[in-house]
């Protein structure tokens, strides 16, 4: 059955600065292109986290190479719900390139993802093309940068980025003034560097986001470009948090990855 989904809202993602250059967020019923390089899983990260904000809306569906490269509790420290996730295993690129057009045409889904080379204009303007039934596309390129020119209504481009220490005794919530003398016990959340490429009226952009427990935040180095767009947009939120199942009247799982202690008191 075709979805009537008529037309949706912006998604935003609850970050002033990339939200005011967007528009008031990542435009629904569009084509998004997210590449990274080979090897470094900072671009997939972030178009699962993505996806998970989509999923809020509705079904999403993820069109994988590999099936077996997803692992479910890292999709879920992303805030992507994996018991809301079509997953579509398709190894050879032109099965996921039909694969993706057809879930477009369908209108049925909320949001696509699929793991594809750089199409080339006219392969990405089918899909922009079948995106306005009202599912949004996100094209996951990975292993070299697109050069050629895409139709794609955003293009965006994450790098891994150094994260900061995860501290034990996290829930003693360490004061700032002790985190020299505190124990770091392993990595922190996952950084991204993400530069918006091309936006909406030639808007562009580069962020260090840091996805963890407590949802998407800027990175402290930042939070002066969050605090100038928040008097611009009266939005005095700096993140968004990560979709939980406490709404739902479910338990949250256990953090994988929970935010260093000085941080966590800031965020109280």
């Amino acid at each position: 059955m075709r979805g009537d989904h008529g037309a949706r809202p912006p998604l935003a993602l609850g970050i002033a600065p990339i939200d005011g250059r967007l528009g008031g967020g990542l435009q629904a019923g569009c084509l998004h292109e997210i590449s990274g390089q080979a090897g470094d899983a900072a671009a997939a990260g972030f178009a699962a986290m993505l996806l998970g904000l989509f999923a809020m809306r509705g079904p999403v569906a993820w069109i994988a190479a590999r099936r077996a490269r997803l692992h479910a509790p890292g999709l879920a420290a992303l805030g992507l719900d994996p018991e809301r996730l079509v997953l579509v295993e398709a190894p050879r690129a032109a099965e996921r390139a039909w694969a993706f057009e057809e879930a477009l045409r369908s209108g049925v889904l909320c949001a696509v993802l699929a793991e594809l080379d750089d199409p080339g204009f006219v392969a990405s303007r089918r899909l922009q093309l079948a995106a306005g039934s009202g599912t949004t596309g996100l094209l996951l390129v990975q292993g070299r940068t697109p050069a050629s020119p895409s139709a794609a209504r955003s293009r965006w481009r994450v790098a891994s980025a150094r994260s900061a220490p995860r501290i034990a005794g996290a829930e003693d919530a360490t004061p700032p003034g002790d985190r020299g003398l505190a124990l770091a016990i392993g990595p922190g959340a996952p950084c991204w560097r993400v530069e918006l490429r091309r936006g909406p009226g030639a808007s562009s952009g580069t962020w260090t986001l840091e996805c963890g427990s407590r949802g998407l935040r800027l990175a402290d180095g930042d939070q002066q470009d969050a605090v100038a767009f928040a008097g611009k947009t009266g939005d005095a939120d700096q993140g968004r948090r990560i979709p939980s199942r406490a709404s739902a009247g479910e338990a949250d799982p256990v953090p994988l990855v929970p935010l260093p202690a000085a941080r966590q008191a800031r965020a109280r």
